[in-house]
């Protein structure tokens, strides 16, 4: 619905040439309905959690409900500094300081390089997140000692769908640039595909930061987020300067791959047995790494029908490879089975059969 608001938005707002400022109006009015329709689920979920507690004669028990909304206000008033500092940390600001101290041309060049394989990548992570937030919150109720286990099967459904569109970007980014965007862009196409492999390693934190989530720990998540947005910024104004382009990658592929590891220890401060499904990640990246084979053919691909044929050959050497590598198991088929995805849960079992 927030999205129909934002396009209906655009729709009245662009053609009375409004620009910028209209497109900001038309998201912010978006947002505005998502809002509204929340709000009004959440007080009917607070009203109704409110009476399924015991009597309000029993002091504890309505001290109980009272101090349910200091908890909500402390697990929510982190997130709106974080959600400012994700877009330092996760979000390609370095075009701010490569506009400012080099040229718009640099600039343009990274927020494509940047914003393809983010947008692609982050598309699986952003779709499954609420599934699976609701998932680790309801295990986390039941029995505290299962985390690490979704943790384990985090990791698995993240690779298994992120592994395959990573491997296929480092190999084909460069080409969907030129061909999508043209030889003007060319200079975008080598880092879209360092980025392809460094959003890679994003998705080793991205189950221990939402273990953090569940156990209510968003002011440590706050904390990270501060300290990793300093790193950026400071190696940001070190690096861009002097080097431009590439002095804007060091800093991005610095935090992607530091980040991971500080989540890791302080989530094992709070839950036991975390594990990295580590065999399991090892071979999906053999079995993704088929597509390598397109490589020779590559200066073949040179339009919008040869970019299509090429992604079809990467599928399906990305099939063969998960079939010959037997990266995937009876698990991973009925954990990923319900996708709502066409043809996904035949392929899966295709590729598990007679393992």
């Amino acid at each position: 619905a927030s999205h129909i608001v934002y396009i209906a938005g655009l729709l009245v707002v662009l053609p009375r040439g409004w620009g910028v400022l209209g497109v900001l109006a038309a998201a912010a009015l978006g947002n505005a309905a998502a809002c509204l329709m929340l709000l009004a689920r959440v007080r009917g979920h607070v009203a109704s959690g409110a009476r399924e507690q015991p009597s309000a004669n029993d002091d504890a028990a309505g001290e109980g409900v009272r101090l349910e909304v200091g908890r909500l206000f402390r697990y929510s008033a982190p997130l709106v500094a974080i959600g400012v500092l994700i877009q330092v940390v996760w979000r390609q600001s370095e075009t701010l300081f490569l506009g400012y101290f080099r040229t718009a041309s640099e600039a343009g060049f990274f927020d494509l390089a940047y914003r393809l394989p983010q947008t692609t990548l982050e598309f699986v992570p952003t779709a499954v997140w609420p599934l699976v937030m609701a998932g680790f919150s309801e295990v986390y109720a039941r029995n505290a000692g299962d985390l690490a286990t979704a943790i384990d099967r985090y990791y698995r459904m993240l690779f298994l769908l992120c592994t395959p569109i990573c491997m296929t970007g480092i190999v084909l980014g460069g080409r969907i640039v030129a061909v999508l965007y043209g030889a003007e862009m060319a200079p975008a196409a080598l880092p879209a595909q360092v980025f392809f492999a460094v959003f890679t390693l994003s998705f080793f934190g991205t189950p221990l930061s939402m273990t953090l989530y569940v156990l209510e720990k968003t002011h440590v998540i706050l904390i990270v987020y501060l300290c990793l947005a300093a790193v950026n910024v400071g190696l940001d104004l070190w690096l861009i300067p002097a080097y431009g382009v590439a002095g804007a990658i060091a800093p991005v592929s610095v935090v992607t791959a530091v980040s991971p590891i500080v989540y890791r220890v302080i989530a094992g401060r709070y839950i036991d047995n975390i594990r990295l499904p580590m065999k399991f990640i090892g071979r999906m990246f053999l079995a993704s790494g088929t597509v390598v084979l397109l490589a020779p053919f590559l200066a073949y691909v040179t339009g919008v029908w040869q970019l299509l044929a090429a992604l079809c050959a990467a599928a399906l050497l990305t099939v063969i490879g998960l079939k010959l590598f037997r990266a995937v198991g009876k698990e991973e088929v009925e954990m990923l089975g319900a996708i709502p995805v066409p043809l996904a849960n035949r392929v899966l079992r295709f590729i598990a059969a007679s393992q």
